[in-house]
């Protein structure tokens, strides 16, 4: 069962996606602040008869039929007839415990002229219940008595005192949920007359606009909220979520950072402005705002969560490791968040730290992919033999979790330098499942590694005939053919296919400077190159741009890259390899 507090955050995380609009994140706020004042429910408060003199009435047959037929009718889902029933012994008792409950009632059933009937009773016998009040109201609304409605709303606003605020609040809710069109808002414009100067009461009428769609009033209503209240959060962040409804991106983003400047502990804000940041695509500025919120608010589970999960995709893996032992400390059920803990961990080599944590996870649905790091640990911590023998013992429930079994031996074997008894396992795997993209692609490099450059075409091939918009495939070919074969004009077909697809992708830069080299393009492959370094510091695309720079002259230049490759890469086989080359 999920917490009050978790609800909350989690209404929040559905609220403030690309397609949230100001009537969410308003209704957001109004679960927030606790409610003064309980809103009526269907069952009979048993505080009514402390509050009034319950009448004694004469149980009648047909009272007393009325009142059962209403509680028969409610119990077997029959609204309709339930409060037709206790709208008649509402009127023939007086007694306001039933007229609260056939009120009710009938507004459930949309029943509401008996509605009017039963709330009108209810007020007369509770003239100071706001419930009483707020329903009449809604009654009267929905019957398009609008200047009755107003006059009840009035009264209430009159009587709410310091909860003037939250009224304006509730009032909202019942005009959008009652009324319709421009008329309720002329409505709300009229209340809001009877406190001008209320940033509550601008607020809610952001709510009602936005509910009949008129963005522009929105809009300016949740201006003027900020101009009486400049500080106030709840009104920042409906107005956030406001310009992200209308597309309005970058003013989406002035208007956070200006607010979050003033106001740096706005917590929900800065949330709901990193999440945007993630829909933009602006991934290292959203972690820098989860960084910042985890900091400010280290309780917060859910936004250490996401900057983990940020951190993985954006490679800061220390980070993301810290994240996740941060949530996992507040989450410790949290299973999933304990399979990525392991991958970091295995990642960062911190074998023995991924092997707890692995070894903890129980829950069935993260079972399998837990046990199957394992092994990877197994391999470091032990053997290879070891981990080949621990995957061996588990066994997959579907063809999904063969896949992820079959390309872990793989792997186990591969970074053992066994690529001939990894290609075996990969045979096996596509015996069974033929047409599998991953294990196409996963034998292909293998393939590769090999020199099988038939083998090697012959499963990209295939696998770009399941998926022709597969890049990694298009660039993986063109790669081989360029490395391994003089066929690189066809070679560079395939890399520029690859980059239209993905041109910011620095291996298919470094694919594409290759082919440059191969073709002597020189000066084209140094550029391609250098810019795949920046993106992406890697071993072998330095080792790559050594190479060309080497070849042309560029000796300096080539020493200097492959000097500062080797400080972060000192065991990099591809990069040692090329140094021995062209320096013997």
């Amino acid at each position: 069962m999920l917490s009050k507090s978790r609800y909350l955050r989690r209404v929040v995380l559905l609220c403030v996606g690309p397609t949230a609009t100001f009537a969410c994140a308003v209704a957001v706020v109004s679960c927030a602040s606790p409610p003064r004042q309980p809103e009526p429910q269907i069952n009979v408060s048993t505080t009514v008869a402390e509050e009034v003199e319950v009448p004694a009435v004469e149980i009648t047959a047909d009272l007393l039929y009325d009142i059962l037929l209403g509680e028969i009718a409610h119990q077997r889902g029959e609204i309709e007839v339930s409060a037709q029933a206790l709208v008649r012994a509402a009127e023939t008792s007086r007694d306001p415990r039933i007229a609260e409950r056939a009120a009710l009632l009938a507004v459930r059933a949309r029943r509401y002229e008996e509605a009017l009937v039963a709330a009108e009773l209810w007020r007369e016998l509770q003239p100071d219940s706001r419930a009483a009040m707020e329903l009449l109201a809604g009654a009267l609304l929905a019957t398009e008595d609008i200047k009755g409605a107003e006059q009840q709303y009035r009264e209430m606003i009159e009587s709410s005192g310091d909860e003037v605020g939250y009224m304006y609040r509730r009032i909202a809710q019942a005009i959008s949920r009652y009324g319709e069109g421009q008329e309720i808002l002329a409505l709300m414009d009229r209340l809001i007359e009877l406190t001008p100067d209320n940033a509550e009461a601008h607020y809610s009428k952001a709510y009602i606009a936005d509910s009949i769609d008129q963005p522009d009033e929105a809009g300016r209503a949740l201006d003027r909220a900020l101009e009486l209240n400049p500080t106030w959060e709840d009104a920042a962040t409906a107005k956030a979520a406001h310009l992200m409804a209308q597309g309005q991106k970058a003013q989406v983003k002035d208007f956070s950072k200006a607010f979050l400047k003033k106001t740096p502990g706005a917590n929900k804000l800065r949330e709901q402005f990193a999440r945007f940041l993630v829909d933009f695509g602006e991934r290292e500025e959203a972690l820098s705002q989860f960084e910042q919120l985890a900091d400010r608010d280290p309780e917060n589970a859910d936004a250490l969560f996401t900057a983990a999960l940020l951190g993985i995709q954006l490679e800061q893996l220390p980070e993301a490791a810290d994240f996740l032992e941060r949530h996992l400390q507040l989450r410790p059920k949290n299973d999933q968040a304990r399979v990525y803990l392991g991958q970091v961990s295995l990642e960062l080599e911190r074998f023995q730290s991924a092997k707890e944590v692995l070894s903890a996870v129980s829950q069935e649905s993260y079972y399998f992919e837990a046990q199957v790091l394992l092994g990877g640990v197994t391999a470091k911590l032990g053997t290879t033999e070891e981990a080949l023998q621990h995957l061996q013992t588990l066994v997959p429930s579907s063809d999904e979790e063969r896949v992820r079994l079959v390309l872990a031996e793989e792997q186990i074997l591969r970074e053992a330098n066994q690529l001939d008894r990894a290609k075996e396992a990969l045979d096996l795997g596509l015996s069974v499942l033929p047409d599998n993209s991953e294990l196409l692609y996963a034998r292909g490099l293998v393939a590769a590694q090999l020199s099988l450059i038939e083998l090697h075409e012959q499963d990209l091939r295939k696998l770009l005939e399941i998926d022709p918009g597969n890049a990694h495939a298009l660039n993986a070919l063109g790669y081989t053919l360029a490395d391994q074969t003089d066929r690189h004009g066809e070679a560079l077909d395939l890399i520029t296919q690859a980059l239209e697809l993905r041109p910011d992708d620095p291996f298919i830069m470094d694919s594409m400077g290759w082919v440059q080299y191969r073709l002597g393009n020189h000066a084209v492959a140094i550029d391609y190159l250098e810019r795949a370094l920046k993106t992406r510091p890697d071993a072998e695309i330095a080792a790559h741009l050594g190479e060309v720079l080497w070849v042309t002259g560029e000796r300096r230049r080539a020493e200097s890259v492959w000097n500062r490759a080797l400080k972060e890469s000192p065991l990099n086989d591809v990069l040692l390899g090329t140094i021995q080359k062209l320096k013997q």
